[in-house]
């Protein structure tokens, strides 16, 4: 088994998000469907925005351009990377909830008979779970957005995810570790 060399990490942008986050027509459906508080997209966009502008007018004073931008991008990366991993935990919702609700692949077999009054089935909780989910996945791709917004307001520059560079001198006891480590897994 070879080891991948030169493996970069997968890079989030707020593309990737909106690639994988439910979109506007599919969340006003799931919000009507299980009567769930709509999202407020445009507005949780704009206070996230307000909040990272007035943040970033407090610390002007006291930091560089320099320092001003690795906040800043620290802030949306983790904002932004936030947004993606509920969208995926959203879809793995989703993939849960069909499992329970298809007969053929619910283990549980008690799904054909009526639940004690009052209580939902395992596959009506896991649906209304993924809703809520989708919903979660909405609201902070509308945070992320606004992030962004932010951050090309206060920088000056559109944001961008950080890519660590890989450095250009490499010792020889790195050197000599990488090729132990290849020839333990050839």
């Amino acid at each position: 088994m070879a080891i991948k060399k030169d493996r970069q990490p997968i890079q989030i942008t707020l593309e990737t998000v909106r690639g994988i986050a439910p979109a506007y027509g599919t969340c006003e459906k799931i919000a009507a469907t299980f009567m769930l508080e709509p999202v407020d997209y445009d507005t949780i966009a704009q206070a996230t925005f307000d909040g990272l502008i007035a943040t970033g007018k407090a610390l002007e004073p006291n930091l560089g351009d320099d320092a001003m931008k690795i906040h800043f991008s620290r802030i949306v990366e983790n904002i932004v990377k936030s947004a993606h991993r509920t969208a995926e935990f959203y879809h793995e919702r989703v993939s849960a909830a069909r499992r329970l609700t298809t007969r053929i692949d619910c283990d549980d077999r008690d799904e054909d008979r009526a639940p004690v009054y009052g209580f939902d089935t395992p596959a009506e909780r896991a649906r209304e779970f993924a809703a809520k989910g989708a919903l979660a996945a909405y609201a902070l791709l509308a945070s992320a957005e606004g992030a962004v917004r932010a951050f090309a307001e206060l920088i000056g520059e559109d944001w961008k995810p950080y890519t660590p560079t890989t450095p250009k001198y490499r010792s020889i006891r790195r050197r000599a570790a990488e090729h132990e480590l290849e020839t333990l897994t050839h």
